[in-house]
This record gives C-alpha cells, structure tokens and sequence, in this order.
C-alpha cells in the first residue's frame, strides 16, 4: 500500500469512528444535546479532522442518508421488471422499511424523527432531489404510463399519499416499543394504499399469485 492509499484509508477509518461515535451519543442522549466537541472528545479525534469529513453536525445525519439511498437505488435495479410499476413500489417501499428497521435501528430514527421536527436544517424528508423520492416517483409515473392507476387522481396526490403513508408507518413503529418488525407493520397499510390506487383490471386477485414480500 502506498502512501497515498494509506492517507486514504486512514481517512475512511477516521471518518466512521467520528459517525459511529456520534450516532451512539445521538441515541444516548438525543441529538440537540450533543455538541461537536463532545463527539471529537468521545470519539479521540480533532476538530480538524470532524470538518474535513462533516461540515456541520447536521451533515452526519445527511452523510448517513446518502449511505441509505445508495442501498435503496441498489434495491430498485434489483426488482422483477416484468412486475407492475405498482407493485414493485409495494416491494421497493418495504425493502426500505427492512433497511430502515435492521440497519438503522428503532433508537436512531426516533432521534433522527425529533430533530426534523424541531430544527428546519434537517431536510432529508423533504428534500425530492434524494434518490429516494425520485425512484418512487419514476415508478408512479410509469404506472400512470400503463394505465394501472384509476381516473382521478394526479401524479403528486399519489406521490403524496405514499409518502405521508410511510412516513407515518414509520412513526407510528417508532413510537410504540412493543412493535418490533417495521417491514411487518407496514405492509398492510401499504398494500391498502397500493390496491386503493389501482385499476380494477390490475387489481390481483384471490385466485392470482401475489408476489413474495
């Protein structure tokens, strides 16, 4: 290894110390009482080598969404393309509450939920530019393509809906401690919402073979 490639390495090293240490105390103690200088002390690094990697503290829970929606446009590429556009986005969207629950972990989005709530310098539920939004939105649109979506509704009413719907399966998950599975607690409403949008002809059946979740 050269010393370039050691420079690097030591960077990446340096960068998840500074994040793991940060998340640990976001968890601990929530995320408006811990201060830069308290994730340098805990985490044995500098200020220097905080702002080379995040320039703010805000921007470690950004660092950690972008990781997120890498994994979910991985997800996207992954599913059947011979499904409706519908349905992969019942799939896409549970995928995302599996990652959200496994890798993410209950303590963190309860944090990660409060912040946005109190301060406006968190943006990564709103912000439609992520990958995120935009995969969900490719698919609804799609869908209208095809065909597979009833009369009467507009493109963002069901954008919104599903949005809102997940955002607020993932609430209510977070708020109530004897709900383990977020993926599992999710799926019924999703499902509701999806069939509620299709077309009777797209409608699948109880005769028909739904797809493994």
């Amino acid at each position: 290894m050269n010393k370039k490639e050691n420079k690097q390495l030591r960077g990446v090293i340096t960068r998840e110390k500074i994040l793991t240490t940060a998340l640990e105390l976001f968890k601990k103690r929530g995320y408006n009482k811990v201060t830069v200088d308290e994730i340098i002390l805990a985490s044995e690094t500098s200020k220097g080598s905080f702002y080379q990697h995040f320039p703010s503290k805000a921007s470690i829970f950004l660092y950690q969404f972008s990781k997120a929606d890498e994994y979910y446009t991985e997800i996207s590429k992954n599913i059947q393309n011979d499904l409706l556009e519908l349905t992969k986005i019942e799939y896409f969207s549970l995928e995302v509450l599996d990652f959200l629950d496994k890798d993410m972990g209950k303590e963190l989005m309860r944090v990660i939920y409060s912040s946005a709530i109190e301060s406006n310098e968190h943006t990564f539920f709103i912000n439609a530019n992520r990958p995120l939004f935009k995969i969900i939105r490719t698919y609804i649109e799609k869908a209208f393509s095809n065909n597979e979506i009833k009369n009467g509704y507009s493109l963002d009413e069901v954008y919104t809906t599903l949005i809102q719907g997940i955002m607020g399966i993932i609430y209510h998950w977070g708020i109530n401690d004897n709900i383990t599975s977020l993926k599992q607690v999710g799926q019924p409403l999703l499902s509701a919402i999806i069939i509620g949008f299709k077309t009777p002809s797209n409608i699948i059946t109880s005769t028909e073979e739904k797809p493994s979740y």
